[in-house]
């Protein structure tokens, strides 16, 4: 009986730990709510850029690039960004997928499949959206700043010509240089 109630205690002991490791809503909150708060701040100013052009615009986005020293869950946060831009009424359709999609498209029209879908349905993008995660370290008076930010591009398909960027701070911090072990 002593057995098993230890081995019981063991496992939900281990499962407890298993799940907190694998929630990936615990690794986002190391930004908070500040991710939702500067894509919803850099997508309106993105916005109003376009609208002040008249663009009509379609996006591509390309993955997520982390140039930091954290592994940051990438996925979620270039989500968290094409839900903003939905919400603004923007077109987006991810790089990866479109990849994915043109190579349907030519397998359909093969006459491999019973269904052939027409390349009229495609969106043409007009504009690719590159999100950068970044970090700047310095060191003033024995202290140690750390600054994570966003970089936000907006890059013309036609002419590869970068039209706005925006950089925004996710975190800052400081800590004693003595006492910091990185």
């Amino acid at each position: 009986m002593k057995k098993s109630i230890f081995f019981m205690f063991i496992i939900l002991v281990s499962c407890q730990t298993y799940q907190q490791k694998g929630d990936v809503r615990s690794e986002s909150d190391l930004f908070g709510k500040e991710i939702y708060i500067v894509a919803e701040n850099i997508t309106t100013r993105m916005k109003a850029y376009i609208e002040q052009k008249g663009w009509q615009t379609s996006l591509g986005i390309l993955p997520l690039k982390n140039d930091t020293t954290e592994e940051f869950p990438t996925d979620l946060i270039k989500g968290v960004f094409i839900k903003e831009l939905n919400k603004k009424g923007f077109f987006i359709t991810e790089f990866e997928h479109r990849q994915q999609l043109l190579k349907e498209l030519a397998l359909s029209q093969s006459g491999i499949g019973n269904k052939e879908l027409s390349s009229t349905n495609i969106v043409i993008i007009s504009h690719f959206l590159k999100l950068n995660l970044l970090e700047h370290v310095s060191i003033k008076n024995g202290i140690k700043n750390l600054e994570r930010f966003v970089q936000v591009q907006l890059i013309e398909v036609e002419s590869g010509l970068i039209l706005w960027t925006m950089d925004q701070t996710l975190t800052s911090k400081k800590k004693n240089s003595r006492k910091v072990t990185w």
